[in-house]
């Protein structure tokens, strides 16, 4: 059977089948029966994710450099934080922003956020559901800046994908910053037939953005730029864009 296993790997049609049937089953399958809560929780609890790696911490500085070319507003800016696992970047946009609006699907990941930034006083911390609650605000304010680091790829489907963005650009400024990053699929998904109606990885995702009509490219990059994966750190896909009213 192993034998098997080795001749029909090098048979690159068969195994580019494999690979992109397996994904799609396992992302059809998160979407319809897995529960993200407990699936996050599952890895906060088990430390999967390093926010503070090196190829993080450039990444995070790339992205601030790029805001502030692009924002008029900078340090008075209130921002939305989707996703704020352990706190890290929190507490790295509480030292530049006015206002942090910190959501997390995960109480594990709150919980260890709160802790992290105990003490400061201009975050908001709130458990939330992207794809089922209402996006709280801070008063009757919109948000001048919303970030959704590493966490869309949780969203499954160009359906659902646009209802979610619709609902996060519903609460954001004319004039103001969406920010994303997202993992970079491996070349057998960035190619799969599925891509159009199943959106999965950075490029994918950067594309659905640019494609949108409210949405105006002010940057994108992969990082690191060489497209070679930093230890605990996979290549990403970065972007920044600027929300208009579509004509």
């Amino acid at each position: 059977m192993r034998w098997l296993r080795n001749q029909l790997k090098k048979i690159e049609w068969f195994r580019v089948f494999v690979v992109r049937t397996r994904w799609l089953v396992e992302t059809l399958c998160s979407r319809w029966w897995n529960d993200t809560e407990v699936s996050v929780d599952h890895s906060h609890t088990i430390e999967e994710w390093d926010f503070e790696t090196p190829g993080a911490t450039e990444r995070n500085n790339i992205l601030f450099e790029q805001i502030s070319k692009h924002s008029d507003k900078d340090n008075e800016s209130r921002v939305f934080e989707l996703g704020c696992a352990d706190g890290v970047f929190t507490k790295q946009l509480s030292e530049r922003f006015a206002h942090v609006m910190a959501v997390d699907i995960s109480s594990v990941g709150l919980v260890r956020a709160q802790k992290r930034c105990a003490g400061i006083v201009n975050i908001e911390y709130v458990k939330f559901d992207v794809q089922q609650d209402a996006i709280p605000l801070v008063g009757d304010a919109m948000y001048d800046i919303i970030f959704a680091m590493d966490v869309l790829e949780f969203v499954r489907g160009r359906a659902q994908l646009t209802r979610v963005v619709d609902k996060l650009l519903s609460t954001l400024t004319s004039g103001g910053l969406f920010v994303f990053s997202a993992c970079r699929a491996i070349p057998e998904i960035r190619e799969a037939w599925w891509q159009g109606w199943l959106p999965e990885g950075g490029e994918a995702h950067l594309k659905y953005f640019t494609q949108r009509a409210d949405l105006a490219v002010q940057f994108t990059e992969l990082h690191p730029k060489n497209e070679i994966d930093l230890p605990g750190y996979p290549v990403h896909v970065l972007g920044v864009f600027k929300k208009t009213d579509p004509r």
